[in-house]
């Protein structure tokens, strides 16, 4: 599913990485964030969208695990893969 996810984009994901031993940082990026094989998040700021998923949800930093890419359009990079991720599941991920 990840593949898919970045391919809605037309991008290929690097990783996974465990949250906690290495991010890339911010940038023009595009990331999806992982817990127990659930996607949590698809986005641009995954150190933002953490903080969210600790406090409700009781996720800890080592167990989520990252995912991103390299892209020129971040914005549009994640607008697709949200999109792609609404239609396959009729919803978003939890963090989003």
């Amino acid at each position: 599913m990840i593949n898919d996810l970045f391919a809605s984009a037309g991008l290929v994901p690097q990783g996974p990485v465990g949250w906690s031993v290495y991010l890339p940082n911010p940038g023009a990026r595009v990331y999806i964030l992982m817990s127990d094989g659930e996607v949590v998040y698809i986005g641009q700021d995954p150190h933002a969208a953490a903080q969210r998923l600790q406090d409700p949800y009781g996720l800890q930093d080592q167990g989520l695990w990252a995912y991103w890419a390299s892209t020129d359009d971040p914005s549009g990079a994640e607008a697709k893969m949200l999109r792609w991720f609404s239609r396959k599941f009729n919803q978003l991920p939890r963090g989003n």
